[in-house]
């Protein structure tokens, strides 16, 4: 029989930054490379209790102590060597431990090759390299780069526009480990254009005609101030509808009720929406804030965005917000009250509404394909 290759993709988060690329890979291994490779996906702080409570007491630092946290980035950002150190020691003091390593074991077997989606993760990538003896490749989520990415261990780093790669070598990574992928995106995202957006909002049962908007804060939905953005598009005179995502933020979406009643235009609201990629397909625009898999998969489906200054969340989603203004596909707004204003102008100037588009389409293209030029690659490697 011949042989299936072990691939584990590691990473360490409960949100869905890092979880989603994870199961696009996930699923298109198992979908399209079943005869190649046999995958599975890890989440660590699913092995580890001090892992998943110092996970929490970090979004908690997130959300309460905003500035210290930014600072914290920065200087992660511009590689202070006290604070990378300190960081890799409190990594391996969690993670580097024989019990770790055997749960890893269990649940994997021992990988031909390990595939880290987080940063986090390759601070660990010498040791578990030691550990399984295989190579170590990243796919870098995110529009911005900071020195927890990089590790010499590291054998191949997916990135996911060509700007990156000029941020990726100042840190002293040769071209030939690097290869411009794209973000890795769930195949619903490029299934659902196969039906017309128009076929797709009936099939949502909203209406057909009126400009979409499509509003999210994250799978928590904590990191937009829903409040503010929807009393923003109260007084908007252009006619329009909103489909609001409050994911795992139930509160947020039964105490916001009224706005929805109160407004002469349809609002819809929705919990954690399954069919993301289809109320995507069904908007004209995204507003949220500038999460890297956010602005991925709207990318991909040439949707603009307005990205909004977020709640919390790490300082470098600043840098992805900067990067999709500088290239022309999406408006950065520092106030959620500023969301309405925002889309009734895109709205009203076709010639910019439509050149938006034209770019969001464009830097678009490499997410279109990143599962496979990532999967691509890794089988070449291993079968070569």
């Amino acid at each position: 029989m011949k042989k299936r290759y072990k691939v584990w993709i590691l990473y360490s988060s409960k949100k869905g930054g890092h979880r989603y690329p994870s199961l696009a890979l996930y699923n298109t291994l198992k979908q399209e490379y079943n005869n190649i490779f046999d995958p599975t996906v890890i989440n660590l702080l699913d092995i580890s209790r001090l892992a998943s409570f110092v996970d929490s007491m970090g979004r908690l630092g997130d959300l309460k102590l905003k500035n210290i946290w930014k600072k914290g980035y920065g200087r992660l950002n511009e590689s202070d060597p006290k604070m990378l150190n300190l960081y890799k020691i409190g990594a391996r003091i969690i993670f580097g431990r024989k019990p770790i390593k055997d749960t890893l074991t269990r649940i994997g077997d021992t990988p031909d090759i390990i595939l880290s989606i987080q940063p986090e993760i390759n601070v660990l990538a010498d040791l578990l390299n030691y550990w399984f003896a295989c190579p170590v490749h990243t796919a870098v989520i995110g529009y911005a780069i900071d020195s927890l990415w990089v590790h010499p261990t590291i054998s191949q780093y997916y990135i996911p526009h060509p700007e990156i790669e000029r941020d990726i070598e100042k840190y002293g990574i040769d071209k030939s480990k690097i290869i411009t992928s794209g973000i890795p995106i769930r195949p619903s995202f490029m299934s659902v254009t196969k039906m017309s957006q128009r076929k797709m909002r009936r099939k949502l049962n909203v209406n057909e005609e009126l400009p979409t908007l499509l509003i999210t804060g994250g799978l928590l939905g904590t990191m937009v101030d829903y409040a503010s953005v929807l009393k923003s598009f109260m007084n908007m005179d252009v006619p329009h509808q909103l489909l609001v995502v409050f994911g795992k933020n139930e509160i947020g979406k039964k105490n916001l009720d009224y706005i929805r009643l109160k407004s002469k235009f349809p609002y819809y609201f929705f919990g954690v929406a399954e069919n993301m990629a289809e109320l995507m397909w069904a908007a004209d625009i995204i507003i949220g804030k500038p999460g890297s898999v956010t602005m991925a998969e709207s990318l991909a489906l040439g949707k603009p965005m307005i990205v909004i200054t977020p709640e919390a969340g790490s300082a470098q989603e600043l840098r992805y917000a900067r990067f999709l203004e500088k290239n022309g596909a999406g408006v950065w707004v520092q106030s959620p009250q500023k969301s309405g204003i925002t889309a009734e102008k895109i709205l009203k100037d076709y010639r910019t509404f439509n050149q938006m588009k034209k770019n969001a389409n464009a830097l678009g293209k490499y997410n279109r394909s990143a599962n496979k030029t990532i999967l691509d690659n890794i089988k070449k490697i291993l079968t070569d």
